[in-house]
C-alpha cells in the first residue's frame, strides 16, 4: 500500500490528550499506557490511511485484488486495531477519572471517529470491488481479451445496455401481471360476496314479508276475537235483562190494583 509523510499522519490521527499532558513526566505516561494508546491509535490510523490512499489511487498503484477473502482480512485488520484503541482507551479513562485528570476530548466520542472512518473504507472497498466484478463481467460477455480491445469494449455496450433494458422490462411486465392477478383475484372475491349478499338480502326480505303476513294474519284474528267477545258479552247482558225482566214482572202485576181487577 502507498504511505504517507509524518506530517499528514499527525494531522489525520486527532490523538487526544490530558490538559496536563505537557506537565507530565514520560515515566508518567508509560505508568498510565500514554504510550500504548499512542501507539494503537497511531497504528490504526495508519492503515485507515494506507487503505484510503490505496482506495482512491489508479489500479496500477494500488496492490490490493478486491476478493471476498481480502475483504474479510481487511475487516478482521481493522476490528483487531479497533479493539487495541479501545482497551487502551478505557485503561487510559479509567486512569484519568481515578486521578481527577481533565479530559479535553472523550475517547470514547475519537474511537467512535475511527469506527466511522473504518466502515466508511470497507464501503468504498466493496463499492470499488462490485465495480471491478462488473467491468470483468462486462469483458466476458464481449469477449475482451486484451487492452487493445477496449474502445472496441466500450463501443459495444449497446448490446449490454440493451440486455439490462430488456431484464428491467421483463421485470416491470412481471410486477405488472402480478398486480394485475392479485386484482383479478380482488375482483372475483367481490363478485362472490357480492352474490352472497344478494343471496342474504333475499332470504332476509322473504323472512320479511313472511313476518308480515304472520302479523296480517294475527291481526285479523285479534279482530275476530274481539267480535266473538263483543257478541258474547252483548248475549250475557241481553239474557240477564230478559232474566230481570221475568222476576221483576211478577211484582209490578201485584203492586197495581187495576192490573189485578182485569187480572
Amino acid at each position: 500500500m502507498p504511505k504517507i509523510s509524518g506530517d499528514s499522519q499527525t494531522q489525520e490521527m486527532g490523538i487526544w490528550y490530558c490538559e496536563n499532558s505537557a506537565e507530565n513526566s514520560s515515566a508518567t505516561y508509560k505508568l498510565i499506557g500514554m504510550e500504548t494508546l499512542r501507539k494503537s491509535e497511531s497504528e490504526l490510523n495508519q492503515h485507515l490511511i494506507n487503505l484510503a490512499n490505496c482506495l482512491r489511487s489508479n489500479d496500477s498503484e494500488c496492490d490490493l485484488e478486491f476478493t471476498q477473502e481480502e475483504e474479510k482480512s481487511l475487516e478482521r485488520e481493522i476490528n483487531k486495531l479497533l479493539r487495541n484503541c479501545a482497551d487502551a482507551t478505557l485503561r487510559y479513562e479509567e486512569f484519568c477519572k481515578e486521578n481527577n485528570v481533565k479530559l479535553k476530548e472523550s475517547g470514547s466520542e475519537q474511537l467512535k471517529k475511527y469506527v466511522i472512518r473504518g466502515r466508511k473504507l470497507l464501503m468504498e472497498y466493496r463499492q470499488k470491488s462490485n465495480a471491478i466484478k462488473q467491468k470483468d463481467t462486462k469483458k466476458m460477455l464481449l469477449h475482451v481479451q486484451t487492452p487493445t480491445t477496449q474502445n472496441e469494449m466500450e463501443t459495444s455496450e449497446d448490446p449490454i445496455r440493451f440486455l439490462a433494458s430488456l431484464q428491467r422490462t421483463r421485470q416491470v411486465m412481471s410486477d405488472e401481471i402480478q398486480r394485475v392477478t392479485n386484482v383479478s383475484i380482488l375482483m372475483n372475491d367481490g363478485r362472490e360476496a357480492l352474490a352472497n349478499s344478494h343471496q342474504e338480502y333475499s332470504n332476509v326480505k322473504n323472512e320479511i314479508q313472511a313476518i308480515r303476513n304472520q302479523l296480517k294474519h294475527l291481526q285479523w284474528q285479534t279482530k275476530k276475537d274481539r267480535l266473538w267477545i263483543g257478541s258474547g258479552i252483548l248475549t250475557l247482558l241481553t239474557t240477564l235483562l230478559l232474566i230481570i225482566h221475568q222476576r221483576l214482572l211478577p211484582v209490578c202485576d201485584l203492586s197495581d190494583p187495576k192490573a189485578s181487577k182485569f187480572s
